[in-house]
């Protein structure tokens, strides 16, 4: 028998996986949009693109949105 406790359960955090799901949607919309010939929407789709890589997440208010399209 030993006397070692039984570890402690931690589930992994599911922001990382779901923040990285959405930075993948961002990149492929921003493709599909020039593959389109629209680049107007997809220079804004890759203005979130480089907003999120440069370590922020999802602006949540005004101020921020306004600041990660760059307007």
């Amino acid at each position: 028998m030993s006397n070692q406790r039984p570890g402690k359960y931690q589930s992994k955090p599911d922001g990382m996986s779901n923040e990285m799901g959405v930075l993948k949607f961002f990149k492929i919309a921003a493709q599909e949009l020039k593959a389109e010939d629209k680049q107007d929407e997809a220079f804004y789709f890759e203005q979130v693109v480089d907003w999120l890589q440069s370590g922020n997440s999802l602006p949540k208010d005004e101020k921020n949105v306004i600041k990660c399209l760059g307007i």
